[in-house]
């Protein structure tokens, strides 16, 4: 006997007996701080208790069962819906940027004796994990009012004794998963104030546990499957999403069904009236036609009924009979004629009736002329509406013929234009009295002489003055020489000091959206960034330039005084051309007239100003300019928006008869739909 009572005693008061264990002590504590201490867990901070004796709240329950968590409820003060919500943490309204979902589920799924997870209002963010189904034991799961989004993870379909699953007010922007079938014990669905798209699946029918389903304020649209399979239905709140077409045959112990502000179409199922169970029935905000079955407001069980805004017509029977149960009624917004049926029309305080908005023969409330409700369109404005749309049609058809033949003709107007360029580009040079602009048929003829090329008496001329470089430099006379700047440039210096070579690749900077164009001054240095265009005057590249170009920029690097504008002009037109594909560019935009192969054109700056020694890079503010210019996003977006999807003629007007032809539907539907009077 003493034995049994020791044995007793060992049991009762065993610590591993009666309190929590304390690895479980440890995740919660953990999850408290993966959740960042939300004030809802605030009363774990200094409690040296078993966390299973405390005291529930509407805030936070814990239980326990044989010293392991099997119930957790968590409710946060994150109640906010935000409306621009793309992904990422919102100060003050989701958890940190370093939170981990991943993480906190696989923290989570340490308590594998959990049954019920209420996570509510706690800013978790991120997609669902799909280890989320390691919680075997779950029966009941709330994520609700959370910043959760993407797809419903597969594996919550092997929670076999789940029962509720609850995801309201979240981001899930997928469509409805098809393995809903799965489930065997899933009484309560509820997926409503998410982004959910596309149709309800058939599986959806063949959950037959169901008594509440769920899915209102989403994008759902299509078809509603049939749902007289869900022999336990009780709740159907599918409001205000995309629906359409006629209701299906309803489950015969459905209790409220909120069905308003989609699109479903046709007469009002009879079937319904059959319901004897129902409670609450809103159909507003549809396109319902036909007149509404008398039987509906006389259901014993009724006692809300909303037929609101939808193209309802006819009259209702005198002799139709309200339910004893029914406490509201609208049928405002419709096309109904006819008198109001007595127990529609009493002043029963117990019976609240919005009758506005038809063609009833009564002075209450707003009503509209018979004319309204009974108006249909004749044969004859039908056949109008149509002429006058295939009128529009043919019009419009005749004038997208003639733009498209507009732009096929400029389209090979340019490819004729761009063949002609090409062909020039491979003649030799045979004439060079008209030098290129920038450098003056003077010019050449002084260098020429200089070198040994010409007669003695140009450079007698110059043998007791001034050097002819310099000389020529310092002219002002524009039709001499066009070598003078006419804005000043602001230097181009890194942090360091020394001034940075540019990186303005040609083809990069078409990829930013910058355009190219030949520029209308006579300087070949005047070159201007404005709005987005770069604008280089033309420059005529041949065997003599690069002579003219190298005295030059010898004399800028001999003279100290002499500003080295030549050689900040060849830096600059040498990180323009990287490729062959480079000069290609600036020759279809008359920037450069090469007469040398394309592939030298590429070597012939960077030879220019080897080992040159620049003080001040003339194109500093030019190349800054550029810089900023690049760094915004709409101009790289919208030249790679025309280079992958409109780089041809053939796909602009291929999206125009696009267009086109949708405004064509769209008023041929509207004249058949509403033909002229």
């Amino acid at each position: 006997m003493a034995y049994l009572c020791l044995l007793l005693l060992v049991v009762l008061f065993s610590p591993s007996a009666c309190q929590l264990q304390n690895s479980q002590t440890q995740i919660l504590l953990q999850l408290r701080k993966q959740l960042e201490y939300p004030t809802s867990l605030q009363i774990l901070e200094n409690f040296d208790g078993d966390f299973c004796s405390l005291s529930s709240s509407a805030y936070m329950s814990i239980s326990c069962e044989e010293s392991s968590v099997t119930e957790l409820k968590i409710m946060g003060d994150k109640l906010a819906k935000v409306s621009g919500f793309n992904g990422f943490a919102i100060p003050n309204k989701t958890l940190s940027e370093s939170f981990s979902i991943d993480s906190f589920v696989t923290t989570l799924t340490r308590l594998p004796s959990l049954r019920v997870l209420s996570l509510v209002s706690l800013g978790i963010w991120g997609p669902l994990p799909d280890k989320i189904h390691r919680l075997s034991s779950l029966e009941l799961l709330d994520l609700s009012s959370n910043f959760m989004y993407g797809s419903i993870p597969p594996g919550i379909s092997r929670l076999a004794m789940l029962h509720t699953l609850t995801l309201d007010g979240n981001y899930f922007n997928d469509t409805l998963p098809g393995w809903l079938d799965s489930f065997s014990n899933l009484t309560i669905l509820s997926l409503k104030s998410n982004v959910l798209k596309g149709q309800i699946p058939s599986s959806v029918s063949k959950v037959r546990t169901l008594t509440d389903l769920a899915l209102s304020h989403n994008e759902l649209s299509g078809k509603l499957p049939d749902l007289s399979t869900l022999t336990s239905l009780q709740v159907l709140d599918l409001r205000e999403n995309h629906l359409d077409s006629e209701l299906p045959v309803m489950p015969k112990v459905l209790v409220t069904a909120l069905l308003n502000k989609n699109s479903f179409s046709g007469k009002i199922r009879e079937q319904l009236g059959e319901l004897s169970r129902l409670q609450h029935l809103d159909l507003s905000f549809n396109r319902f036609s036909g007149t509404p079955p008398s039987a509906l407001f006389s259901l014993p069980n009724i006692s809300y009924l909303n037929l609101a805004s939808n193209m309802l017509s006819g009259s209702l029977p005198n002799e139709l009979s309200c339910g004893g149960k029914l406490g509201f009624v609208d049928i405002s917004s419709n096309k109904l004629i006819g008198g109001l049926p007595s127990c529609l029309s009493s002043n029963s305080d117990q019976v609240v009736v919005k009758f506005g908005g038809n063609c009833f023969s009564i002075p209450f409330q707003h009503q509209h002329q018979g004319s309204y409700c009974t108006e249909a369109p004749t044969i004859g404005e039908q056949s109008r509406g149509r002429d006058i749309a295939v009128l529009v049609a043919v019009i419009s058809g005749t004038v997208l013929l003639i733009i498209l033949l507009v732009l096929g003709v400029l389209f090979l107007l340019r490819r004729c234009r761009l063949r002609r360029m090409h062909e020039q580009h491979l003649l030799p040079k045979i004439v060079q009295d008209n030098a290129p602009t920038g450098v003056s048929s003077e010019l050449l003829a002084n260098a020429t002489a200089d070198q040994g090329g010409g007669s003695a008496e140009p450079r007698s001329q110059v043998q007791n003055g001034p050097h002819l470089v310099a000389v020529l430099l310092r002219r002002k006379d524009p039709g001499k020489l066009q070598l003078h700047i006419y804005k000043e440039q602001k230097p181009y210096f890194k942090s360091g000091g020394d001034w940075c070579r540019p990186r303005l690749v040609t083809f990069l900077l078409v990829q930013a959206g910058i355009k190219f164009r030949k520029g209308t001054s006579e300087s070949i240095l005047d070159i201007e960034f404005v709005d987005g265009v770069l604008k280089i005057p033309p420059l005529l590249v041949y065997e003599a330039t690069e002579s003219v170009f190298r005295n030059i920029i010898s004399f800028e690097q001999c003279y100290t005084d002499c500003e080295a504008r030549l050689t900040s002009y060849a830096i600059l037109i040498d990180s323009l051309i990287n490729t062959a594909n480079d000069v290609d560019i600036l020759r279809e935009n008359g920037i450069i007239d090469n007469w040398i192969n394309p592939e030298d054109t590429v070597q012939f700056f960077s030879k220019l100003y080897h080992k040159a020694y620049v003080k001040t890079f003339y194109y500093g503010s030019l190349c800054n300019e550029v810089d900023r210019y690049c760094r915004r996003s709409w101009p790289r977006w919208r030249a790679m928006l025309v280079r992958n999807y409109f780089n041809s003629p053939w796909t602009v007007l291929s999206t125009l008869a696009a267009v086109l032809l949708l405004v064509l539907s769209f008023l041929q539907t509207w004249y058949t739909m509403n033909p002229p009077s």
